[in-house]
């Protein structure tokens, strides 16, 4: 799979409703190399980020083997995830898991910050979605459906971040929330995706908007530290949020030649059950407490 068309992939994550039938005894989740919080995790070379008391950090390994356990594809640019378990002013708990992919694809200008129209980038949203279903019939894997904007796109110009949230939702697992953050650099984007129950999205999205806040690129990777001289890619906001180099390709009349089959990047939009997600944590946490530390 080429890098340059990784970034056709509008990430939606979906969660599988049979993760809860796993035997404890042989828990694949125990085989994840988890560090607990607080601490702080890193990012691939790029960057870190804090992780908080209550959620568990894998890196890049770890990242892989959890969402091949939660049936969503590796674009083989995961840099970790952060899954935690909350709880609500009333006491009630709740999950929420969010990953991080770095795709180094050159300096993204902002210069569509104010262009960003919702509709037509939903409309390409809708359409990679169906074709990654495709991929998803292969695997046996529940095929999704986007709904529409849970929160349509806004780029924040003091912080360089770039979000979107969308609503969808799968046959047999309901519906859920993908909460989306591109994060802006010098050689590329950090990709940041919430993935949590719909009821929970109010909670659960400001304690990722806290995480968020501690994300750090490296010296030397940040958006600021831009010279004249490096490279800049040839898409930009607008293609960030609709699909990436697809919405190039619709641009320059290259996606009428290869056709609708480049849009199969895209991973297929979230869907969980709410029993799924506790089982989740239990499956996690259940069998050892016992962690240890990507190298």
């Amino acid at each position: 799979m080429k890098r340059s068309l990784l970034l056709c992939c509008t990430v939606l994550f979906c969660l599988p409703a049979a993760a809860t039938s796993q035997a404890a005894e042989e828990n694949p989740f125990n085989r994840i190399p988890w560090k607990l919080g607080p601490t702080t995790g890193t990012l691939g070379g790029e960057a870190t980020i804090a992780v908080p008391a209550q959620c568990r950090f894998a890196g890049i390994e770890g990242t892989r083997q959890f969402l091949e356990l939660t049936e969503n594809p590796s674009s083989g640019d995961e840099r970790g995830v952060l899954y935690c378990l909350s709880t609500t002013s009333a006491g009630t708990e709740y999950e929420w898991f969010a990953v991080f992919e770095f795709r180094a694809d050159r300096y993204v200008s902002d210069d569509e910050r104010d262009e960003l129209k919702p509709e037509p980038i939903l409309k390409n949203i809708r359409e990679g979605t169906e074709a990654s279903n495709k991929e998803r019939r292969e695997r046996g894997w529940e095929e999704m459906r986007v709904l529409g904007w849970q929160r349509e796109p806004y780029y924040d110009t003091k912080t360089n971040n770039l979000t979107w949230a969308i609503l969808g939702e799968s046959g047999s697992s309901g519906q859920s929330i993908n909460h989306s953050v591109r994060l802006l650099g010098r050689r590329g984007v950090m990709a940041a995706d919430l993935v949590v129950n719909p009821e929970d999205y109010a909670a659960a999205v400001i304690e990722f908007d806290s995480a968020i806040s501690s994300f750090a690129y490296l010296q030397g990777e940040t958006y600021s530290e831009w010279k004249a001289g490096d490279q800049v890619a040839k898409y930009g906001l607008t293609a960030l949020v609709a699909g990436g180099a697809g919405a190039v390709l619709a641009k320059t009349g290259l996606l009428q030649k290869f056709g609708k089959l480049l849009f199969v990047l895209v991973i297929g939009i979230l869907a969980s059950l709410k029993s799924m997600f506790a089982g989740l944590w239990r499956l996690i946490t259940g069998k050892s407490q016992s962690t240890t530390s990507e190298q």
